[in-house]
């Protein structure tokens, strides 16, 4: 079982709590913190805090998501209500679904820019913004709503939908919405990130290829383990490997005698004397 290491997180302005939200694969970690003045933004990088405050903001400010190029997204409020955002290259951009009447925020963003969130109309609805594009996301079981929480560099999107038994976890992958409920849980259960390991090309042993292989052919020799892989082998390398080995000299006096002798007693043709013999006679 692993070992793991917590480590308290406060930001230095904080006096009412500090809560971490995301964190990309550089290690920043972005949250909010609060004080006398409300809920304002952080960014963590190395040990150094830094605030985020949306300049439209006249409320709080909430960071929620961080990918791997340092974009920001979360949430900030004003006098017209709950926004997105996505701070990126110290610019602020409001992000507002176009089919939303309530509120827009947004949750996670991955390496590819694509964001996730929720917005809300007369019920919640998760959406994707791909492209510039926003697209709507329902999970079929939902009665209620759907909030989409976070992304990974694969495109799966996770988060969490309510219905009349209650709330319940999602994994979206592929176009198709899985249901994720911990055996555990009895009273919900909720998804916030998805993160997806690289993995690297396993390294192969060194493979024995075999010319005569009664049941083998050489277009048809796969590596064990790894599927569908289809590879001729080098011939060079298995001539290499396959050539027979270098005699040694030989007494060409005792040679001589013997040569004869070979002669009169074997009744084989020459093209089947050993190779040995062979090799001597050119």
């Amino acid at each position: 079982m692993p070992v793991y290491t917590y480590t308290t997180l406060d930001d230095p302005l904080a006096t009412n709590g500090t809560q971490a939200f995301g964190i990309n694969s550089a290690g920043q970690i972005v949250g909010l913190y609060e004080n006398a003045s409300g809920p304002h933004g952080f960014l963590l990088s190395g040990a150094t805090y830094t605030p985020l405050d949306d300049p439209l903001a006249t409320g709080a400010t909430e960071a929620f998501g961080i990918n791997s190029a340092g974009q920001i997204v979360g949430v900030y409020v004003n006098t017209s209500g709950f926004h997105g955002f996505l701070l990126s290259g110290g610019t602020y951009t409001t992000l507002d679904d176009p089919l939303a009447t309530g509120t827009t925020e947004a949750f996670g963003i991955n390496s590819a820019g694509q964001i996730v969130g929720q917005y809300q109309d007369a019920s919640f609805h998760g959406f994707l913004l791909s492209g510039g594009m926003y697209i709507t996301l329902n999970d079929p079981l939902a009665s209620t709503g759907t909030f989409a929480n976070g992304i990974n560099d694969a495109g799966q999107i996770v988060g969490w939908y309510q219905n009349s038994t209650g709330t319940h976890g999602f994994l979206l992958s592929g176009g198709m919405y899985i249901t994720l409920d911990d055996p555990l849980a009895t009273n919900g259960t909720v998804a916030q990130g998805i993160i997806r390991k690289r993995q690297r090309r396993p390294q192969l042993p060194p493979q024995r290829w075999h010319l005569h292989h009664p049941r083998r052919s050489l277009g048809h020799q796969r590596h064990p383990g790894i599927q569908h892989q289809h590879r001729r082998p080098d011939r060079r390398a298995i001539l290499q490997r396959q050539r027979r080995p270098r005699l040694p000299p030989h007494n060409h006096a005792e040679y001589a005698a013997t040569r004869w002798h070979h002669r009169r007693h074997d009744p084989a043709p020459w093209c089947r004397r050993p190779l040995r013999d062979l090799r001597h006679r050119q």
